[in-house]
């Protein structure tokens, strides 16, 4: 993914009639929307933490159903 260059897209939409205030308010609140977004890197990167957490807790829900089972037989 490239940076957004604020000053090349103001000078773009200048080009095709923008006014410069119309311009820099656009790039401007274009640059904060693009600071809210998550790249699919970090996407990835979150889901795949939360699958192993998931995992873990799953693990150990199944650990303790045996032991229970295990101790229950046991009886």
């Amino acid at each position: 993914m490239t940076a957004f260059n604020p000053i090349q897209f103001t000078r773009r939409l200048e080009s095709v009639g923008f006014k410069r205030a119309q311009a820099e308010a656009l790039a401007e609140g274009y640059r904060d929307a693009m600071q809210s977004h998550v790249t699919d890197e970090q996407l990835k990167a979150a889901l795949d933490r939360q699958t192993i957490r998931i995992c873990g807790f799953l693990g150990t829900i199944f650990a303790l159903g045996f032991t229970a089972l295990g101790l229950i037989v046991s009886l």
